[in-house]
């Protein structure tokens, strides 16, 4: 919304301030904080009879909890201040709303899950089916919006290794298939897999390492700046002829979002730090990594999210882990063993 008063620059000249997108997500993060630190104390009030329940570990090893006095569902003051800094900073693109609809969507079903946990005082809550079936959904949702324009779509079909010259798949290619019937049905297939494949996988990644004060959120901060420089240097020319990455017109909006989910992730930070007066939940975890694994593909660079998140990598990793080496000993010896004493790995 702030974008279009640049239009208003021969009224009042600063107003041109607001066509860089470098001043907007500076602003987009004031807005977030300011937005975050006013809901903050009211929502926590709201949410004090709101408490994470006790888990079923004897999967993972965990010791049993006593029951925590600390409430969940803390990522609805992220997901209040991102959308407020974004849809008033950013200029509206189809890379915002695809981004935004993963978001968005990933974020219901986790509210969806932690609202079961405790309506029913279970740490079940919906089942891995209904979780992936949203999951799916919401990835499929922003998938669809992108897909949908042109220039994004040869845009997202064409993916970077970090530290090459010459992209993996050329846009060019996309474009010349995608007119020729069958192959770009294949095309198209592959690419929306491999859209689900990395929010969908970064959205779980993130929601296990979510299990120790501060934790989620510190290792979510330094991964929303590398891809919000990423996303502003892919959609200057300048920068993106200089470091050899994809050109994509529009995708610097994307830093507003970056901004804007920085700028909550850390109000709701000064709040989960250790002790932490309120826990993420589900609909902080999913949607955040979900939403991150969207503009590491909108920028072309979803190589780049194992490495800048390596430690959500092995979380997850430890738990594919724990799970498989439970189950086959299982299987062969009547006694399932583990490897870790708990998973995810940093209870280990």
């Amino acid at each position: 919304m702030l974008y279009f008063l640049k239009d208003l620059q021969d009224v009042f000249g600063p107003f041109r301030l607001f066509e860089y997108q470098s001043v907007r997500a500076v602003i987009a993060a004031f807005i977030a904080l300011l937005v975050g630190f006013a809901v903050a104390r009211p929502l926590l009030r709201k949410l004090q009879n709101i408490r994470q329940p006790e888990r079923d570990a004897s999967l993972m090893g965990e010791l049993a909890k006593t029951g925590s006095k600390v409430p969940t569902m803390g990522g609805l003051l992220i997901f209040f201040c991102t959308l407020a800094g974004t849809l008033l900073a950013a200029r509206p693109n189809v890379y915002v709303y695809g981004v935004l609809a993963v978001y968005v969507g990933m974020s219901l079903v986790g509210f969806w899950d932690d609202y079961k946990k405790v309506k029913l005082q279970s740490s079940d809550g919906i089942s891995e089916k209904q979780k992936w079936i949203g999951l799916t959904a919401s990835a499929l949702a922003g998938f669809g919006i992108l897909i949908a324009h042109p220039g994004a779509r040869e845009n997202i079909c064409e993916l970077w290794i970090p530290f090459t010259s010459t992209p993996l798949l050329a846009g060019t290619e996309p474009a010349y298939l995608l007119s020729s019937g069958l192959p770009a049905i294949a095309l198209l297939i592959g690419a929306a897999a491999f859209f689900w494949l990395v929010c969908g996988g970064a959205s779980n990644a993130v929601n296990l390492t979510d299990g120790v004060d501060g934790l989620a959120t510190g290792c979510l901060l330094p991964n929303i700046a590398v891809f919000g420089a990423i996303a502003y240097f892919a959609g200057n020319s300048i920068l993106s002829e200089y470091l050899n990455i994809n050109y994509i017109p529009g995708a610097g909006e994307l830093t507003i979002f970056c901004s804007a989910l920085a700028a909550g992730a850390l109000v709701f930070l000064w709040f989960n730090g250790e002790p932490a007066e309120v826990y993420m939940g589900d609909i902080g975890a999913l949607g955040i990594g979900g939403a991150l694994g969207a503009v590491a593909v909108v920028s072309g660079q979803p190589f780049l999210l194992p490495i800048s998140g390596f430690i959500f990598v092995a979380e997850a990793l430890s738990v594919i882990i724990q799970r498989s080496y439970f189950k086959a000993t299982k299987r062969l010896n009547g006694e399932g063993k583990r490897i870790f004493l708990m998973t995810p790995i940093h209870h280990h």
